[in-house]
């Protein structure tokens, strides 16, 4: 609006952004190596799993793209070494419990900071479901994760669900609730909801 010199005679006219990029990228590229152990002692009613890794990734299209400078390239680079576990325990047919965690360790150059922004450095959760008389089933599970652009990450979240059985079919009617209690953004701290506590229903239909 209010163009001068004018565009045709008029003061007003539409602006349509666009940009290309020089072509020419190359396919990402991931080469992962891996040392694991599995477990299963069905007598104890318990699984174990644990992962050593090395992955290196080369080629990465990493870089923010704006208009303003849309030239995207495969300079980037990355390589993660960690471990991660999950230890599943079943005392009875109706209880599950389950512990997870991972550690990862970045290394990049400081031109790349992105690769290391959004990937935790400790990640972790536990759950625990069981089954009730009536086909009624109840669950909890307990996020963390730390150092996500800065941030850590904490949720717990629960879930009691109960199952109507039909002719040929069954009904599962859920209330799910989750409660952050970190009190921060999603990744960023623009990212906020209103309330910490948030509550969801859900009705699945199986045939």
């Amino acid at each position: 609006y209010g163009l001068s010199p004018t565009v045709l005679g008029n003061r007003s006219a539409r602006y349509f952004a666009t940009a290309q990029a020089p072509g020419g990228l190359e396919n990402e590229r991931i080469q992962s190596q891996e040392f694991g152990y599995f477990g299963n002692f069905p007598q104890a009613g318990a699984q174990v799993d644990i992962k050593l890794f090395h992955d290196k990734l080369e080629d990465l299209i990493s870089q923010g793209l704006t208009l303003s400078n849309f030239s995207p390239n495969n300079f980037a680079e990355v390589t993660h070494d960690g471990v991660e576990t999950e230890l599943h325990y079943r005392p009875t047919s109706n209880v599950h419990l389950r512990a997870t965690y991972a550690y990862i360790d970045v290394d990049t150059e400081r031109f790349f900071w992105r690769e290391t922004l959004f990937t935790p450095e400790h990640a972790a959760s536990l759950y625990g479901h069981i089954r009730l008389p009536g086909n009624w089933e109840c669950s909890a599970t307990y996020y963390y994760a730390d150092n996500i652009n800065s941030k850590h990450f904490s949720r717990l979240d629960m879930r009691i669900a109960k199952t109507f059985r039909m002719a040929n079919s069954e009904l599962e009617v859920a209330l799910i609730g989750q409660n952050r209690l970190d009190h921060e953004g999603d990744i960023f701290s623009d990212n906020l909801y209103e309330d910490d506590v948030r509550a969801f229903i859900q009705a699945e239909l199986r045939l």
